[in-house]
C-alpha cells in the first residue's frame, strides 16, 4: 500500500468530516460546522490538518496538530501537540499510521519544535502499544529516574539519537500526556 501524506485541502471535507465523526462522535452537523469554519480561517485550531490517502483521493486517515507552550513533562516551552490521530479500521497495522505520525513529526520540527506530544487513554485499547510511535511505555521502566529538562544531549527513555515516547501519567489526571522527543542528540 503506497500512502501519500499531505496537508488538507477544501476537496477533502467530506472525508474528513466522516473521519472525525467516527473518531469523535457528535451531534449531526457538528463537525462540518467546525470543519468549514477552520476553512474559512475561524479557527486556529488545529493549526494543521494532513491527510493520509491511497489511490489518488482515497483519503485513509488524518491528524490535526496544534503548537502548545505547555504539555505535561515537556519542557521546551513550544511543543507540537497532536489534536486527534485516525486511520480507517481497514488501513490500520499497514504503515498509515506511521505515516501520519513521521508527517506530523516533520511539520513539528519545521515550526521550531523539539517535542511532541498527545493525550492517551490507557484505558482505550485502540491506541497504539509500540510500532507506529517508536515504542510507547504505559509506564516508566523499571529503574527509570525522571530526567532534568531537555539539555539538548540525550532524551529520557530514549537512546542517544533516537526517538522515544513515553506516558506521563499524573496523580490528579486519568489522561496521561504520551510525548517523544523530536530532537536527540
Amino acid at each position: 500500500m503506497s500512502v501519500r501524506v499531505r496537508s488538507v485541502e477544501p476537496a477533502d471535507a467530506a472525508a474528513w468530516e466522516r473521519m472525525r465523526e467516527r473518531l469523535w462522535p457528535s451531534a449531526e452537523g457538528e463537525h462540518a460546522g467546525e470543519i468549514a469554519a477552520w476553512f474559512a480561517g475561524d479557527l486556529s485550531i488545529p493549526a494543521e490538518v494532513l491527510i493520509a490517502e491511497v489511490d489518488a483521493g482515497n483519503a485513509i486517515g488524518f491528524v490535526e496538530l496544534a503548537i502548545r507552550g505547555y504539555a505535561e513533562e515537556c519542557y521546551s516551552g513550544r511543543v507540537a501537540y497532536l489534536e486527534g490521530w485516525y486511520v480507517e479500521p481497514e488501513a490500520r497495522r499497514r504503515g498509515v499510521g506511521t505515516a501520519l505520525i513521521r508527517a506530523a513529526e516533520e511539520w513539528g520540527r519545521a515550526l521550531g519544535c523539539v517535542e511532541m506530544a498527545s493525550d492517551a487513554a490507557l484505558e482505550n485499547e485502540d491506541e497504539p502499544r509500540g510500532a507506529p510511535l517508536g515504542g510507547v511505555r504505559r509506564d516508566p521502566p523499571p529503574g527509570h529516574v525522571p530526567q532534568e529538562p531537555l539539555t539538548g544531549r540525550r532524551c529520557d527513555l530514549a537512546s542517544e539519537g533516537e526517538p522515544a515516547y513515553c506516558v506521563a501519567p499524573t496523580p490528579d489526571s486519568a489522561m496521561p500526556t504520551l510525548k517523544r522527543r523530536l530532537m536527540c542528540a
